[in-house]
């Protein structure tokens, strides 16, 4: 069986944002020694925001990744985070709301679209953050209604929940 294995990561200089490519595990050479680094695409990465891709696209079209949020758009009250289970060496999704666990499929991705990526810039890190005023939930939450209705989904209250929920969630929990 032929699939394509990649990765992405956030670049640890903050300059390139999310990169793509190989993983590679080497080592930095420091001036009392060497360290470990992690490399995607040849650009040393965060190592906590390394995540494999499913080889699943959403609904429209977008590559889905470990530790993406995705909503379900039949079930607008539905959001899971993209895992690997070691258990069933297999990718899930996990609900948010609860550990529960699905399987993934393409036919089930069909229906869903990726929302936000955890370590996503802005995400906050703690659950008392406000929502109202965050410029950057706002601009997710416009993009996030804009694929909606170019997939010919009604942009609802629930919809709006689901980002908002996420959000003042913080399922973000490592210091950036």
């Amino acid at each position: 069986m032929k699939r394509e294995i990649k990765f992405r990561g956030k670049d640890a200089t903050g300059r390139k944002g999310w990169v793509y490519g190989d993983l590679v595990h080497n080592q930095r050479v420091t001036e009392t020694g060497t360290e470990p680094r992690v490399m995607v695409g040849g650009y040393e990465v965060i190592p906590e925001t390394v995540g494999q891709f499913t080889g699943l696209y959403d609904r429209n079209g977008k590559e889905v990744y470990e530790d993406d949020i995705i909503a379900h758009y039949s079930h607008t009250s539905v959001a899971h985070r993209i895992i690997y289970s070691e258990k069933d060496a297999a990718f899930k999704a996990q609900w948010l709301s609860m550990h529960d666990e699905v399987g993934l499929t393409a036919a089930w991705m069909e229906e869903k679209i990726v929302f936000a990526g955890v370590y996503d810039d802005g995400i906050p890190c703690q659950s008392s953050c406000a929502t109202e005023g965050n410029e950057y939930l706002e601009e997710k939450i416009k993009t996030f209604a804009e694929d909606c209705e170019k997939t010919g989904v009604e942009w609802s209250s629930d919809l709006d929940y689901i980002a908002r929920h996420f959000f003042e969630l913080g399922f973000n929990t490592k210091e950036k």
